[in-house]
């Protein structure tokens, strides 16, 4: 954004919206208008002094000296990118002694629909039987539990998996127990038979 060709005088605003109101937006939570909201190390950038109606302006020190910026005061508003899958974010601070960031507040999505993550951009560690997605209109797209039939604790997507059974699950149990094995820990290993329940 360049308001050099648009001088400001005291009491002026300059404001900036990423999705300006006028334009009707159908899905705010499309990648494409998600990728106009990223907004990040905002930095304003005095470049060219306003000399003030003056049109002999040489660039001797003692010359450029009676003139000056100044800015009384800046706002910026904005909220954590969470991909759909929260309707808040807190602040942490986590980031701080990292480096001088001045009056920077990082935030951190309150996440649902079993996603983790700073911006909910990946599942909770059991819920990876569908591949992550963002929101998208009134579709969560919530991560689902993976079904190790209570043989495991962890599992990860698989693709292959996925495509295979035809987009319905993708997850893969982890470090199967009870000496079982398989992809949701369904099979007994070699050499060990399944008890049959009595009733």
């Amino acid at each position: 954004m360049n308001h050099t060709n648009h001088p400001r005088y005291l009491g002026s605003q300059v404001i900036f919206r990423a999705l300006p109101p006028f334009i009707p937006i159908e899905d705010p939570y499309n990648p494409k208008v998600q990728d106009l909201l990223h907004l990040t190390n905002l930095r304003v950038n005095f470049t060219d002094l306003h000399t003030l109606g003056d049109t002999l302006v040489d660039n001797r020190l003692e010359i450029k000296e009676k003139y000056y910026y100044a800015m009384y005061e800046m706002i910026v508003r904005g909220s954590c990118s969470c991909y759909g899958h929260a309707s808040q974010c807190v602040p942490v601070d986590k980031y701080k002694g990292k480096e001088n960031q001045g009056n920077m507040v990082h935030g951190k999505c309150v996440c649902t629909h079993n996603t983790q993550g700073d911006n909910c951009e990946r599942c909770l560690d059991f819920y990876n039987d569908l591949p992550w997605k963002p929101a998208h209109k009134n579709i969560p797209n919530a991560c689902q539990k993976c079904n190790c039939n209570n043989h495991a604790t962890k599992c990860h997507f698989d693709p292959a998996v996925y495509e295979v059974s035809g987009n319905l699950s993708g997850g893969v149990c982890d470090d199967c127990q009870h000496n079982t094995t398989g992809t949701n820990c369904q099979e007994c290993k070699e050499h060990f038979l399944k008890i049959p329940i009595e009733t």
